[in-house]
């Protein structure tokens, strides 16, 4: 029985993997819109030769978080970065892809617009001038739009102190004797913007695709198309038919936001499926990266790059065959080519050596869906008898039929489970001035729904940091009353090192949650405190539960106390 309860178990989460994963892949959102229409087909010349021409390069830098609070050295470097480095390498233009300002509180815990961060920005960009040396596309991050109830708020800084002073989606054209070269912004940022960390994924609604979709359309006459943006497209929930066929005519799309996940994966460059490159920076904050591109005869090379590590060396001639594609490029002019063309440090030498590289390729695959919570439920529900000794998979199997029986808790882990898919999380202020409602699949503030995506992952943490636990915690306590104990008299059994670690790890979870509505309150207000129910009033509830379990009146365990005991004593 209990082997056959596993397996549906098993059963269970595998369905619900299922749906899932076809959700992800076919949505919602209707039919499919049309795809940009492919470039005309590549010639083979002019090809690479010994002459600098058909050739342009620039820079890309990312999260940077400029802090009124923490590490001045950010600024300090950005300011040299505009001056010393900007005027070496002289590139035609430079991205700056999002997250300009830190946006958060002195303990990093609340989030809120800064003004004297925003103000530290456009001075280090007027004190260097670099907006004279070089185009300076500057776009938002979700930092940058941390607790702004909307594009005409006045918390909005963006407007007012960055270099490109527009919301939305753009398309700029770098214009070369050689050919014209578009550069499409994402700007996937919420509007209105809530507080962290609500905010971690990017949303596209079907108006912002159409936009993308006619920016797409337009590019398609230049030589090449880059893509460039915040967020990572593994962050971004977008309508049908989805933001990576909507780029698929692209070069690449570059983009920063994840910051290496903190030097665990410090490259993250993946291909779609369609052949666009998606090429994700380092992060300024901590690391000082930043990446140099280039287009030599139309191909496209790059390089990650540490401030203040010289020289900066770029092979444009022959390109790495791993970024290669001959659908965006034209590959045969590298057999025509007759010279090894390197950018060093803004000049060109040609040289006759090669700087190998390998590559760790990583493909971020985004949580969407919740949908396995309720399969957890068939974990208690059916009617196990033990059959020959107690093992731990009988004990377990029969605790939690214990647990499914009584119902008190029963009803209590049920309404905690589907609560946590379908029941408000809190009620507070979700962005400055403006009160909203969070659920699992997403967030109402002032009119406005925005669509879940961190959610989904906090709602998997709160089912299996605590939920889970608190459900395994009830049934092993009511196992121990099954077995004629009490409170005071299962401690002293003599099993210390079974028991104690039971009680140090759940204790521990609580004071999770317990941490949990404490951050609660400094990023949301007192009133999300108070009005939580999966919080604040889950914390309140569990001790409750703990010590029904304790308190319980033998009698209402005494058909399952006998069926334990005749089994231990055959």
């Amino acid at each position: 029985m209990a082997a056959a309860l596993a397996l549906r178990v098993v059963a269970g989460l595998a369905a619900a993997a299922l749906v899932a994963v076809l959700l992800e892949h076919y949505g919602l959102a209707g039919p499919a819109s049309p795809r940009p229409q492919p470039r005309r087909p590549w010639s083979p010349h002019p090809a690479p030769g010994p002459r600098d021409n058909n050739i342009f390069w620039g820079l890309q830098i990312s999260d940077i978080h400029l802090s009124r609070f923490h590490d001045r050295g950010r600024a300090v470097d950005l300011e040299k970065f505009c001056s010393e480095t900007i005027d070496i390498i002289q590139p035609a233009l430079v991205l700056a892809t999002g997250d300009l300002t830190d946006a958060k509180t002195k303990d990093k815990l609340g989030s809120r617009q800064h003004e004297v961060e925003w103000q530290t920005y456009q001075g280090i960009l007027k004190k260097t001038r670099v907006m004279e040396k070089t185009k300076w596309l500057d776009i938002k991050g979700n930092h940058d739009a941390f607790n702004i109830p909307g594009l005409e708020s006045v918390e909005n800084y963006y407007r007012k102190y960055s270099a490109v002073r527009k919301d939305g989606s753009f398309h700029y054209v770098h214009s070369t004797p050689f050919g014209n070269y578009s550069f499409i912004c994402v700007d996937a940022t919420l509007s209105p913007g809530p507080k962290r960390p609500y905010n971690f994924f990017g949303i596209l609604n079907e108006k912002q695709m159409e936009e993308l979709l006619s920016l797409a359309k337009e590019s398609s006459w230049s030589n090449h198309t880059i893509w460039f943006g915040h967020f990572t497209t593994s962050t971004i929930l977008s309508s049908s038919p989805g933001i990576r066929s909507i780029m698929s005519s692209a070069t690449a799309y570059l983009c920063g936001h994840l910051h290496t996940l903190g030097g665990l994966m410090p490259v993250l460059h993946t291909r779609h499926f369609q052949g666009t490159l998606e090429l994700e920076v380092g992060d300024w904050k901590d690391n000082r990266r930043y990446r140099i591109f280039a287009f030599d005869h139309d191909l496209f090379s790059f390089a990650d790059l540490t401030f203040g590590k010289w020289p900066v060396v770029l092979i444009t001639n022959p390109k790495s065959l791993l970024y290669s594609y001959a659908k965006h490029e034209p590959l045969e002019r590298l057999l025509h080519s007759t010279h090894i063309r390197i950018l060093l440090e803004g000049e060109r030498p040609f040289t006759t050596y090669f700087l190998l590289k390998r590559i760790f390729i990583s493909r971020l695959i985004p949580w969407h869906h919740l949908f396995f919570l309720l399969t957890t439920i068939s974990w208690y529900r059916g009617h196990p008898k033990l059959k020959g000794p107690p093992g731990f998979v009988n004990l377990t199997s029969f605790s939690l039929h214990v647990l499914s029986k009584i119902n008190i808790f029963y009803y209590s882990v049920l309404l905690l489970t589907l609560y946590t898919v379908l029941g408000p999380w809190f009620v507070g202020e979700i962005t400055l001035g403006k009160l909203g409602c969070c659920f699992s699949f997403g967030i109402f503030v002032d009119g406005h729904f925005l669509q879940g995506s961190l959610t989904f992952i906090v709602g998997i943490l709160q089912l299996v940091f605590f939920n889970v636990p608190l459900m395994t915690y009830l049934s092993w306590s009511l196992l121990q009353r099954c077995f004629g104990h009490n409170f005071r008299s299962h401690l002293h059994q003599g099993k210390y090192l079974k028991i104690i670690p039971v009680h140090l790890l759940m204790l521990l979870l609580y004071v999770w949650q317990v941490y949990s509505c404490y951050f609660l309150q400094v990023t949301y207000g007192t009133l999300a405190f108070f009005f939580s129910p999966l919080r604040t009033w889950l914390t309140l509830l569990t001790p409750v539960l703990i010590r029904c379990v304790w308190t319980l009146n033998p009698s209402e365990l005494g058909t399952f106390t006998v069926q334990l005991k005749s089994h231990l004593s055959s």
